[in-house]
Order: structure tokens, then C-alpha cells, then sequence
């Protein structure tokens, strides 16, 4: 799997379909991390179709469950629908979408605070959660070892 990282850096939508894109021609699962855990980011990305989908910065439950409300379709979360219209459905071709892209698509929720390690157990237990990821350099950042990770 390669990770297309939206959240440093210069990529942006354009830049992750066009990555998107060159894994499909080989085979290749892709994960995005986005910029930041909000519906409107994660509508966006997930309309490109990536495998796996990393939310950065989750400090509590409450932001896990957001964030998975956020790849979750009605009446199971809140991300808008175009899905006849977009890549990940094939544009509309393929009829089986809505039965499995919820269960094909890795959530991810990215801890990289003191507080939300202080929360892990909590956040893990998150319904629809499906990996935690630490983030090391904001987590010893966070925890005054900025220049010492």
C-alpha cells in the first residue's frame, strides 16, 4: 500500500486523483491522509476511491466518531452521495457500489497528542474504526520532544 499525504506537502485533490489513478494501473492500493478530519475533506477524497483513508489529529472519541460518520453513508453516518457521477462508483458503472464501499474502505484515525493518548483505549473502541495510527513527530511534540522524537 502507498500513502498519498495531503496532510504536508503540496497535494490536493488533483494531485491525489492523478496518484490514485497510477497505483490502479498496477494494482496497487492507495491510502490518503488528509489534511484535516471534516466532512468536507473526506467527501471529497472518498469520492476518488482511495483503499485505505487516514484522518489526522483525533483526540477523542467523539473526533473518531465524527470521522467515521464521515466515510459513512445515511442512515450510518453523513457523507453527501454523488455516487453515480464519481470515480470511485466507476462514474456510475458499477451497480454493486453502494453494497461494499463502505466495507472496502480502511478507516484510519491518526493520535498524535498527549490527550488523545490519554484517550486511546476510548478512541479504539470506536464503532467503524477500523486501525489507530500513531503520529510520532506531533505526539513527541506534544509531549515537548520536538526536536528529540
Amino acid at each position: 500500500m502507498s500513502l498519498s499525504d495531503m496532510e504536508h506537502g503540496l497535494n490536493g485533490i488533483p494531485e491525489a486523483l492523478a496518484y490514485l489513478s497510477a497505483l490502479d494501473a498496477v494494482h496497487t492500493s492507495a491510502m490518503l491522509r488528509l489534511p484535516e478530519a471534516s466532512v468536507v475533506w473526506a467527501k471529497k477524497a472518498l469520492d476518488l476511491g482511495p483503499a485505505s483513508f487516514m484522518l489526522p489529529a483525533i483526540e477523542s472519541p467523539v473526533a473518531a466518531a465524527d470521522a467515521v460518520s464521515h466515510c459513512r453513508y445515511p442512515p450510518r453516518g453523513v457523507r453527501g452521495t454523488a455516487h453515480p457521477i464519481v470515480c470511485t462508483s466507476a462514474y456510475g458503472f458499477d451497480d454493486s457500489f453502494l453494497s461494499h464501499c463502505e466495507d472496502d474502505t480502511l478507516v484510519i484515525c491518526q493520535v498524535e497528542t498527549v490527550t488523545g493518548i490519554a484517550e486511546i483505549d476510548a478512541i479504539a473502541a470506536v464503532d467503524g474504526l477500523d486501525v489507530v495510527q500513531m503520529g510520532p513527530l506531533d505526539l513527541s511534540a506534544s509531549m515537548g520532544y520536538l526536536w528529540d522524537p
